[in-house]
């Protein structure tokens, strides 16, 4: 085995996680004891001899031809054998189902190169298999370790498949599945594809690259010509065999612009390929990435629709790390104070130094598929809590979300600079689990997460300030430095229509039953800013409302689906909340 193949080969599976496909051909099997689907064939036709009285040929190609006057084959075999189709499966059942002894010597059970697999797969390093074999291997491999998948052995199964970027494995059985009876073995039937199976197999070509094992690149004419059909070379391709590399093969992977790579077999391949992607993984779980690398990746990433499983695990890892400090942190057991205030600033500036600006960079530039991805991050933070063990400071508590605070306040600004309403309203949907004594009756986000988390009093204390809104301005001063630069002297302004949308929100969403509650809404720096926003009709906050006003149920944000796409529905929360600002600003001068 060339080790430096090799050795570039698991750094490609390891930083390119989720766009290599692996094409297996009977060679991956051949440990467990099953027989080639040619073996099958020239083994029944023995059988059929014999029974038939003829004793067993010498060349079974030959006899069956000038016995039936048709080629040899699946069909024309099984034809001859068994005529239900269920018949036949139970026929094949015993080339490919180990039998009490077989279990005793572990045939026909996965190999160490489908465990292998399997566990790529797992880890996400996989996604697509193309195979030729018939056999269940592959998916008793999967099965055992729990890795959800779909398999496609005919043209009828395609129709309904999940997108193969959607699903978390895909098994395609180009020449069928033994249960199934539809089988290509010949020369013939190997030479062409059905139009859609033909599409089908050219798109993950094209997609993918391509990883060889168990397959010589001799018989399956069809897969061979698609191969060098493509002319998308974004992937790098590897190309396996043992002993000697079949001429065919050597072709295929100078057309490809891939490598030839020696191996004694399947199982030490696969096995030594995923303990190399292991630890490369753990060795860069232990990388600091910076900002600015981040950064980086996420626009190389999301120009490319191929690459949003490297975006996705981009922003899984660093939710991770933020989870981790989460668990990590005692906040809910220590006594209000300057210094623990302190540690909750110092926390947050940990956790969200470098997920901030990747949301905000992502929001940015993001599709729908992208925003999911910010989506989802922040609903696990969210629903990520600790219950305090023993005595604990209510106050203390709510502090260890501030910092999933912040970065809803850092995504919620980016939404609104950005025009990316339809994000934002999913976001103010959010359901948050967690115990009754944080959230109550207020399970939404908006109703847990705004700037009445931490009692004001209790705040200015601790922080040794005197706010009106205490909360809302200490968020405002700390976000500014994400985004002053994109905003300008506007930025006190979307600062402000943001708070206003969220209050909108609570009091959308959290009505109560009591006339408290229809009216409140939480306090913000735009309760008092608001009169003088109001005062200047070229300011971003008044001409934001005034836009909404003037176009109805044309305006941006309810076109994007929030409020139900009413304006009327707009209109009546807007007129309730301002009336509450109107009755309570004074309390925060």
């Amino acid at each position: 085995m060339k080790e430096d193949i090799l050795t570039t080969l698991a750094f490609s599976v390891c930083s390119n996680k989720g766009v290599y496909a692996l094409l297996l051909g009977s060679g991956i099997s051949r440990n467990s004891g099953i027989p080639t689907g040619w073996d099958i064939i020239l083994d029944l036709v023995k059988k059929l001899a014999v029974q038939l009285g003829e004793g067993e040929p010498e060349d079974p190609e030959s006899w069956f031809l000038k016995k039936y006057n048709e080629e040899l084959n699946y069909s024309s075999i099984l034809s001859q054998v068994v005529l239900a189709s269920g018949e036949r499966v139970n026929l094949l059942n015993g080339y490919f189902e180990p039998s009490d002894e077989d279990r005793e010597n572990h045939l026909k059970e996965p190999t160490k190169a489908h465990k292998a697999i399997a566990k790529l797969a797992k880890d996400g390093y996989l996604k697509v298999v193309i195979t030729t074999n018939f056999d269940r291997l592959l998916e008793s491999a999967l099965d055992d370790i729990g890795v959800k998948y779909q398999v496609i052995s005919n043209e009828s199964s395609i129709e309904g498949a999940t997108p193969l970027i959607h699903a978390h494995f895909t098994i395609l059985k180009i020449n069928g599945d033994y249960k199934d009876c539809r089988f290509k073995n010949t020369e013939e039937e190997l030479s062409k594809y059905s139009d859609s199976l033909h599409d089908y197999i050219c798109r993950i070509i094209d997609e993918f690259g391509l990883i060889t094992c168990g397959w010589s690149a001799t018989w399956d004419k069809a897969l061979i010509d698609i191969i060098k059909s493509s002319t998308n070379r974004r992937y790098s391709s590897f190309f396996t065999y043992t002993n000697t590399c079949e001429e065919s093969l050597n072709e295929l992977a100078k057309f490809r612009g891939g490598k030839t790579l020696k191996i004694n077999d399947a199982d030490t391949f696969f096995t030594e390929l995923s303990e190399r992607v292991n630890a490369l993984e753990t060795i860069g779980r232990d990388v600091t990435i910076t900002r600015d690398v981040a950064i980086a990746r996420i626009k190389k990433y999301i120009v490319k629709p191929e690459s949003i499983i490297l975006l996705n695990d981009l922003f899984e890892d660093e939710c991770a790390k933020v989870i981790d400090n989460i668990k990590s942190s005692d906040f809910a057991s220590q006594m209000p104070s300057q210094d623990l205030w302190n540690k909750v600033l110092a926390q947050a500036d940990k956790d969200l130094g470098i997920l901030l600006p990747m949301c905000i960079e992502t929001i940015r530039w993001s599709k729908r598929e992208h925003e999911k991805i910010v989506f989802d991050i922040l609903n696990k933070l969210i629903n990520t809590f600790i219950l305090p063990k023993g005595v604990y400071y209510p106050d203390s508590w709510r502090l260890e979300y501030y910092s999933r605070l912040e970065l809803l306040y850092g995504i919620g600004l980016a939404c609104v600079y950005y025009h990316k309403f339809s994000l934002l309203n999913s976001i103010f949907g959010i359901k948050m689990s967690g115990p009754e004594n944080l959230n109550k009756e207020k399970n939404n986000i908006v109703g847990v997460l705004n700037s009445e988390l931490i009692n004001k009093s209790a705040l200015n204390t601790i922080s040794e300030n005197n706010y009106g809104t205490p909360l809302s301005t200490i968020l405002g001063e700390r976000l500014a430095i994400h985004f002053e630069n994109l905003m300008g002297d506007d930025y006190a302004s979307y600062f402000a229509i943001f708070e206003h949308l969220l209050g909108l929100f609570y009091n959308y969403f959290i009505p109560g039953s009591h006339d408290f509650f229809n009216d409140h809404v939480p306090s913000g720096e735009y309760f008092w800013r608001k009169i003088d926003l109001h005062n200047n009709e070229d300011d971003i906050f008044c001409s934001f409302f005034k836009q909404i006003e003037d176009q109805k149920d044309n305006a941006d944000i309810l076109k994007q689906g929030m409020f139900k796409h009413s304006y009327s529905k707009y209109k009546e929360i807007k007129d309730r909340v301002d009336v509450y600002i109107k009755k309570n600003r004074h309390s925060y001068f």
